[in-house]
């Protein structure tokens, strides 16, 4: 038989899709990997599972204990997936926000308990008071804990080399907690030296290329901290990216490459189209499309594309006509 313990079975092995039409064939192949094949549908699924098992493994994790973690989305969800098939409750401490209500409505039906507070600092201050308080309560602490990165090292580069075979010239990756492209940039220098990792990073938040730091007006990279998993000697270079050109990809992807994906998503395929401009046919250039865009759909990002209909062959307005008149 051919049948999963459980849905974490289906975490990772994700596809990569070659860009077909926003990338150029004088160019290098982009690839990007699909990780909202993942069940919660965002690359977050990795080190859920990642920090959940190594806590079991180590005994700070255990039956009774309570998984408790500040996030802004992606990551709860992923440890809500993994608390409900383990047999832990979950809590998640977020930043109240509008966008957030069919996040706060998936937590909720997963089993987890969401809680508010007035800024994402005070949601990781209140989740390590509750964990000083209470020794059963177990917090993942993504931004710190090595097992996030290591999951990519370990798992997400492996897939990466083996689907794509020779020819890899490069790696985009961004930062929202650091993990992937530390722990992918890790896991592709070990078998290629030569290969390049290149971060990409919202203009307004010049963390890792120095300058005036902002807020980041791409959702999902451009902490406004460096986390303290990201290993900045697996970068090689760190890319601009505005966030019109990042919407702008991510608005062309849907309509051209059938992808529905979010603002980090468009901003990585922006960079890596970017990239591959450096390299010719025959090349390839790889980056992790981190997450589905459905959950994006409230914001407003991708309203452009609902405007009058396409200029259609078919005289609809007659034909409606013709049917009311038949009814």
């Amino acid at each position: 038989m051919n049948v999963l313990d459980s849905i974490l079975g289906t975490i990772g092995n994700t596809p990569i899709v070659r860009l077909n039409r926003v990338a150029s064939e004088s160019t290098a192949a982009v690839c990007v990997k699909m990780e909202q094949f993942n069940p919660m549908t965002s690359v977050k699924d990795r080190p859920a599972l990642a920090m959940v098992e190594a806590a079991e493994k180590s005994g700070r994790l255990r039956p009774g204990s309570t998984i408790v973690e500040p996030t802004s989305g992606n990551t709860g969800l992923a440890l809500a997936m993994v608390g409900a098939v383990k047999g832990y409750p979950v809590v998640l401490i977020v930043e109240e926000v509008d966008r957030l209500r069919t996040f706060v409505e998936a937590a909720a039906a997963l089993g987890a308990d969401v809680l508010t507070t007035s800024s994402f600092v005070s949601a990781v201050k209140l989740a390590e008071q509750i964990e000083r308080d209470d020794p059963s309560v177990f917090v993942p602490h993504q931004f710190r804990n090595p097992n996030n990165p290591m999951c990519h090292e370990m798992n997400t580069a492996v897939e990466i080399l083996r689907d794509v075979g020779p020819g890899l010239k490069a790696f985009i990756g961004g930062c929202g907690s650091g993990g992937t492209i530390t722990g992918v940039g890790r896991g592709l220098k070990k078998l290629n030296a030569e290969l390049k990792v290149i971060l990409a990073e919202p203009d307004t938040v010049r963390i890792f290329a120095g300058g005036p730091v902002g807020c980041s007006e791409i959702h999902g990279v451009g902490p406004m901290f460096r986390p303290e998993v990201m290993d900045t000697t697996v970068v090689d270079e760190v890319l601009q990216v505005s966030a019109r050109d990042a919407h702008a990809m991510m608005r062309r992807l849907g309509r051209e490459e059938g992808i529905l994906c979010g603002p980090s998503s468009g901003a990585l395929a922006w960079a890596a189209v970017e990239v591959a401009k450096r390299y010719g046919p025959g090349d390839l250039v790889v980056t992790v499309l981190p997450d589905f865009g459905m959950r994006y759909l409230s914001t407003g990002l991708h309203r452009d594309e609902i405007a009058e209909p396409h200029d259609l062959r078919w005289p609809v307005d007659a034909l409606l006509e013709q049917q009311a008149s038949l009814e």
